[in-house]
């Protein structure tokens, strides 16, 4: 039932809230990701209402790319990205390939073959030196592998992450080539929120729920390659894959630390309404 029209000067009707099953989405762009995956229980509806909300408050909303919540517990649910919930290529409508276990708590690759093509490019929508991803782990393990990235032939320029490696340590690059080390650290644990930021030319940042670590390193460039989460891209070849389960992913332009603080806010809010936060 749909309720609350309001007329502006134009005369044409604006939606102002919708009841859906008793839940009250007063949120035009979260009515439509829940209408196009299909979103049918009600915490799940108020959780994405509240999110987007928080968002748009935070000015960040209109900063994302792509959103994934991994919400529905289906793969087919998995799919959609909420800032545009279209089944295209040009709305990033994940693909999955191979290996994944898809439940309420989130998406999870096997480690062997699994990955899925978010089909966004970075030298197409994003900014050398204001680029962002985040990953919501809810898996702590050293079983190595990349979690998310791209790359062009040769490695002219690198958008990766190991969020922990064999060696206990993560391992990332923000637009840059392999020729410079990668940014890295040790890691008591994987099962974190997780993003990786560009901001300037010449830094690029780390955040572990609220920590931050800063790594001195220019930009090189953006690789033209479409973005894979659960593994890595080289070239248009899935490499190096992944087994953390993912409960949450945002690409988009860099943020800064209070942007970054108010996304993980966000997310935990979002994971903790739905009984699976760490």
């Amino acid at each position: 039932m749909l309720y609350g029209y309001g007329i502006l000067n134009n005369h044409v009707p604006t939606l102002k809230a919708t009841a859906m099953g008793g839940v009250s989405i007063t949120d035009t762009d979260a009515l439509a990701f829940i209408s196009a995956a299909s979103i049918t229980n009600n915490t799940q509806k108020s959780a994405i209402n509240t999110f987007v909300l928080d968002l748009k408050s935070a000015s960040i909303w209109t900063k994302m790319k792509a959103i994934y919540p991994f919400v529905g517990g289906t793969a087919s649910q998995h799919r959609f990205n909420l800032k545009d919930p279209r089944t295209l290529d040009a709305a990033y409508y994940l693909n999955f390939y191979n290996g994944w276990t898809h439940s309420s708590t989130g998406a999870i690759p096997n480690g062997t073959d699994g990955y899925a093509d978010t089909k966004l490019i970075p030298s197409s929508i994003l900014s050398q030196d204001s680029t962002h991803i985040s990953y919501y782990s809810r898996t702590n393990n050293t079983t190595g592998g990349l979690d998310f990235g791209a790359s062009n032939l040769n490695n002219a320029s690198q958008l990766q992450a190991e969020i922990k490696g064999t060696d206990g340590t993560t391992f990332f690059r923000v637009n840059r080539s392999v020729g410079t080390s990668g940014s890295s650290t040790s890691m008591t644990t994987s099962s974190l929120f997780y993003m990786i930021n560009r901001m300037s030319s010449s830094q690029e940042i780390l955040f572990r729920n609220t920590t931050k670590n800063t790594f001195n390193y220019n930009s090189t460039g953006l690789t033209a390659k479409s973005l894979y989460l659960g593994a890595f891209n080289y070239n248009g070849t899935a490499l190096y894959f992944g087994s953390k389960e993912n409960a949450f992913t945002t690409i988009g332009d860099g943020l800064s630390d209070t942007e970054a603080s108010n996304l993980y806010t966000a997310i935990q809010k979002f994971n903790t309404t739905l009984s699976r936060n760490i």
